[in-house]
């Protein structure tokens, strides 16, 4: 992800997603097929004291969403098709998800090719050195409106 990118990708997430900036949802990190996204456990906590359950699912489909974007390069809309969650063990630390996707760059060529094209992603989150939270989703990507 190039500089110019994680900006602009922080810029949508803080000012066009407000559930995100509610969040503070932050980008830590990303390479060809992944993406770290951050939230503090403060503005994510139940009455417990852990992760919000919503906060977990939200932080990850946000992680999975950024990495299929960039790999769209704002070519296309990216929309969540499909997901499925895991829940393994409560999370009482800041959240630390992390997209990845094995991907040869057809996403972006089948977009290119069919104006339509998907993306499966898993995202984890961990808690102690331990996976948390697993998402496994699709993500689809289509014309822009």
């Amino acid at each position: 992800m190039t500089g110019e990118q994680r900006k602009a990708l922080q810029a949508l997430l803080n000012q066009h997603i407000p559930l995100a900036a509610a969040m503070q949802i932050t980008l830590a990190d990303a390479g060809d097929d992944r993406l770290t996204v951050t939230a503090p456990l403060a503005a994510n906590a139940n009455h417990y004291g852990t992760a919000f359950g919503g906060s977990l699912y939200t932080v990850a489909l946000v992680a999975g969403w950024g990495l299929a974007s960039l790999k769209l390069d704002g070519r296309g809309m990216v929309v969540v098709q499909h997901a499925d969650a895991d829940y393994r063990r409560p999370v009482r630390q800041d959240l630390l998800a992390t997209a990845r996707c094995r991907d040869d760059g057809r996403f972006a060529a089948d977009f290119a090719d069919r104006g339509q094209a998907e993306l499966d992603v898993t995202v984890t989150i961990e808690a102690g050195n331990r996976k948390a939270f697993e998402l496994q989703a699709r993500f689809a990507a289509r014309p822009l409106p």
